[in-house]
């Protein structure tokens, strides 16, 4: 019989510690073996975190839902004293328990924003067996909802990656306007600052006049790599190494300021060379992903992929790690990207994680493989569309424009195009996918576009099965092996989509063969 152990961190509002509680469901479990042999589980988890993570393919990021954890609180005939861990010492902290022992998680504790892990082990089993199923965050204090009854809301640890990717401070402000330029000043002020990762072509921002000069960012106030060229109208200026005059521009790759001599340009465009932390190039995809979630302070898995990429947001977007996350894993033929059971995040191709980590085999370990409702319901693709290399385009290119900046420029994308005649002969409502990415090299866009329609030209058949060992450990993007049902006699699959019910005590994979 299987248990499901929950760690419940929670913090002490009259001593100022963070507790961890840990609650199962029926039966108690005791531990055999851990830091502390035969202390006990609170046996009060009525239903633990429902969570259901999936992907519409191999191509499409993995979207977490979860149902909340609901604990029993009612009136408690067991021990009036119990024990929950201090997560800085790693100490038992005595607790003395009331009538009804979870009251105090009401009354003395702060517990939205705090961590819960859910474990699954074989009643009196060793700790050490224990497999994390799901690692998430309270997403507000608990709530009584019945006066036996505490209800708390729990959200995945994607929800982490919704935040800005600017702090609420890098946002501009009345000094980072040069000069008398008061319409300049209240058009940027309190807006979050342009950011420019990797490689790409912007619109530098307007920051006024200094000494006679025209003043630009094209990255905030954050160091870049390099400014590889400057033009009005599509017609390039010429870089110098100080006081620039008409027609001339210098850079300041520190602070991501150009300094411009001359008019005013009406239409002013760049090519940014690398968010560069610390004099860093960052350019390729997975050194874009790394600086993202290390500036959000979030933990993530390496990522070899070692496309040049390039993303590029005005004042006042504001964009999410999220956003970020999505248009890179966008740029890659099956790219996805999740929140591991451990919490870290991985970016990357489906399946991302090796050789077949387990086996299901019908009626043994698992119910017979069904196709699932989605089966069948996605059409492939007779055509792709890869569209790459995204500029701000320009409306009326000065005549001194080269020929290759004026194509550059007359148009926002770049678009390669692949198309497989077979499939448009048997599917007559097959369609043409148009897909945007952050590529800015030809030869990458070349080849994502062909792998994109090898991945989209064929339809992906899903099937769905119930686990009996609740998948300990799995993650959408993990290889297994099946055997039964329709997919006799056994086929390598992916994991697509997972689905814990909880208050069953069920979960189910669907899963699509490779």
């Amino acid at each position: 019989m299987i248990t499901r152990l929950l760690d419940l961190d929670a913090y002490h509002l009259p001593t100022g510690r963070l507790h961890r509680w840990r609650l199962c469901t029926p039966p108690t479990y005791q531990l055999r073996g851990g830091p502390w042999p035969g202390l006990c589980y609170l046996p009060l988890v009525v239903q633990p975190p429902e969570v259901t993570v999936s992907v519409a393919s191999p191509s499409a990021p993995a979207r977490l839902s979860v149902g909340g954890v609901v604990l029993a609180n009612h009136l408690w005939g067991g021990p009036r004293q119990w024990w929950v861990e201090d997560v800085a010492t790693g100490a038992l902290v005595e607790v003395a328990l009331p009538g009804r022992p979870l009251t105090p998680l009401l009354t003395e504790y702060a517990v939205a924003g705090r961590r819960v892990v859910e474990r699954l082990i074989e009643v009196g089993g060793a700790y050490s067996s224990a497999q994390s199923v799901f690692s998430g965050v309270v997403a507000a204090d608990p709530k009584q909802s019945k006066i036996y009854q505490i209800d708390i809301e729990v959200m995945g640890q994607e929800e982490l990656c919704n935040i800005a990717l600017q702090s609420d401070l890098d946002v501009y402000k009345n000094e980072d306007i040069f000069g008398e330029h008061e319409d300049v000043r209240e058009s940027l002020k309190g807006k979050s600052r342009e950011v420019a990762l990797g490689e790409c072509v912007v619109e530098p921002t307007y920051r006024g006049t200094r000494d006679g000069r025209h003043v630009y960012s094209v990255n905030g106030v954050r160091r870049v790599h390099a400014v590889e060229w400057v033009s009005n109208r599509g017609s390039r200026y010429t870089r110098v190494a100080a006081d620039p005059g008409i027609g001339e521009w210098t850079a300041d790759l520190a602070s991501s300021l150009l300094t411009l001599g001359g008019a005013k340009p009406e239409s002013l465009r760049a090519k940014v060379v690398g968010d560069a932390p610390g004099g860093e190039y960052l350019a390729t995809l997975g050194q874009v992903a790394g600086l993202v979630l290390g500036r959000a302070g979030l933990p993530g898995l390496p990522c070899d992929l070692h496309q040049v990429v390039g993303l590029a947001y005005a004042p006042g977007d504001a964009p999410t790690v999220a956003t970020v996350l999505d248009s890179l894993a966008a740029s890659v033929a099956r790219g996805g990207w999740y929140v591991t059971h451990a919490g870290s995040v991985w970016l990357g191709r489906l399946p991302g994680f090796g050789p077949a980590v387990a086996t299901y085999r019908a009626g043994v370990n698992c119910s017979p493989a069904v196709p699932s409702l989605s089966a069948g319901g996605n059409a492939p693709a007779r055509a792709v569309a890869l569209q790459w290399g995204a500029v701000p385009e320009v409306d009326d290119l000065a005549d001194a424009a080269t020929a290759q900046d004026q194509a550059l420029l007359a148009t926002t994308w770049r678009t390669v195009r692949r198309a497989a005649v077979d499939v448009a002969a048997a599917y007559p409502l097959a369609r043409e996918v148009t897909v945007e990415t952050a590529l800015q090299r030809a030869t990458d866009a070349e080849a994502e576009a062909t792998a994109l329609l090898t991945d989209r030209s064929v339809v992906r058949r899903t099937c769905s099965l119930d686990v009996y060992d609740g998948a300990p450990g799995l993650d959408v993007g993990a290889v297994i092996h099946v055997t039964g049902g329709a997919l006799v006699p056994g086929r390598t699959c992916v994991v697509l989509g997972r689905e814990s019910r909880g208050r069953l005590r069920r979960t189910s994979l669907i899963v699509s063969p490779l």
